[in-house]
């Protein structure tokens, strides 16, 4: 194998095979279903791998779309690592997805087949129905399942059984190819796809160390979905890409969530804004400040890695950068709301994909130079982000610059540049 990339996911778990291949990476935590799923690199190596081979010997190959019904599950980390290995695109969709909203996805993504685990197999078989491109339904068939389902269906535990493997034949090593198609959750119609490549990783790394601020010492806890970019960029890659240990939940649980993480020593976890809620609204008891965590992070858009990017190359070149998030123009009162914060600044860093209208917003709203960010992430006419980048360019608001697509980089460092000008 050639050099290893930092923009490969299985390039960094193999990195970190080679340091510590015995140590644990992530403990997938079952609330008490069925013994908690404790996992070292190597073992996640070994079972992806394993997994990839039995895709392979399904059917599947390069560029063909798995779709991944189901909750947290070691699973679903495996076929993250499957896509890197083989090209083999996954598609993770909310496991509360049904009906013609599970259909709309199977179809949408051209899915060739689906993990699903037993306890949402009847919802899959009947979206299945209506996704004449699906050829085949795999079961991950958990302990607490019924166990005489492995007769009449193919599992991935059959394809895990067997020595220990490390090594891949015909793996495809490409940081350009798709590493997944997520989906947004679908509130104001049906879900939108948006196409994540395997060098997106590069970005997690980033905002791993510089953003998250993770030492060797963390230890990290997300009971989100991993069907959502949060778990993903917050917990689940960093815990691989800088191999620090992490917590995947199978589900959220606002009643467990410290003793959770006084268990396992968690001293971050990641939300969105509603789940904090519900923690602060649980009785209180006598034990609750008794934990170890020192940091919550909370997000939920698409946007941030860029954004981020942008910030820390600002900050980076000695310049205090405030960040605000979720305040596009579908909710304009939230943008509205930081104009006090607006009146402070000396420039605008203003990111957007979809249809690209913030920044001309934002530019009609100040009277500072706004540097309008395009990002790729968008579905249908949005062409990579092409749409974005032409409605910015096209702006009526004046003193709008405009940077590359995806360019945070470049974006903060013009700010940098201004910001020392003024």
């Amino acid at each position: 194998m050639a050099e290893k990339s930092p923009a490969l996911l299985s390039h960094l778990l193999e990195s970190k095979v080679e340091e510590k291949p015995d140590a644990v990476a992530i403990i997938f935590e079952n609330g008490g279903l069925y013994p908690d799923e404790q996992l070292t690199y190597k073992e996640i190596l070994s079972n992806s791998i394993k997994m990839a081979m039995g895709l392979r010997e399904l059917g599947m190959s390069l560029g063909d779309k798995l779709a991944l019904v189901m909750r947290n599950h070691p699973e679903v980390l495996y076929s993250f690592m499957v896509s890197a290995l083989t090209g083999i695109v996954s598609v993770p969709i909310d496991p509360r997805s049904k009906g013609e909203k599970l259909s709309y996805q199977l179809n949408d993504s051209d899915a060739k087949m689906v993990i699903t685990t037993a306890d949402l197999l009847p919802e899959v078989e009947k979206a299945a129905k209506n996704a004449p491109g699906l050829e085949k339904v795999i079961l991950n068939l958990k302990p607490d399942a019924d166990q005489d389902l492995r007769d009449q269906y193919t599992t991935v535990q059959a394809m895990l059984e067997g020595p220990e493997v490390l090594e891949l034949p015909g793996r495809v090593d490409d940081p350009n190819l798709p590493l997944e198609i997520i989906y947004t959750s679908g509130v104001t119609g049906n879900p939108k796809g948006v196409l994540i490549k395997s060098s997106r990783t590069l970005m997690y790394v980033v905002l791993a160390q510089m953003v998250w601020r993770y030492t060797p010492e963390d230890i990290l806890y997300t009971g989100l979905s991993l069907t959502h970019g949060n778990a993903q960029a917050v917990t689940m890659m960093p815990a691989i890409s800088i191999g620090i240990p992490a917590v995947i939940g199978q589900r959220f649980s606002k009643s467990r969530i410290w003793d959770i993480c006084r268990k396992y020593g968690c001293t971050s976890f990641s939300l969105l804004g509603g789940m904090m809620a519900g923690i602060y609204n649980e009785p209180p008891r006598p034990d609750d400040a008794d934990n170890p965590v020192k940091v919550v992070i909370s997000a939920g858009t698409s946007d941030i890695p860029v954004a981020e990017e942008a910030a820390v190359t600002a900050r980076i070149m000695g310049h205090r950068v405030e960040t605000v998030y979720d305040c596009g123009v579908a909710g304009l009162h939230r943008l509205l709301a930081q104009q006090p914060l607006f009146r402070q600044a000396t420039v605008f860093i203003v990111v957007a994909g979809m249809e690209g209208a913030l920044p001309s917003v934002v530019g009609g709203l100040v009277d500072r130079p706004v540097i309008a960010v395009p990002t790729s992430v968008g579905y249908g006419a949005s062409f990579g982000g092409l749409a974005a980048l032409l409605a910015m360019l096209n702006s009526c608001a004046n003193g709008v610059a405009v940077v590359n697509i995806d360019n945070g980089f470049g974006a903060g460092h013009l700010a940098a540049l201004i910001n020392r000008k003024d």
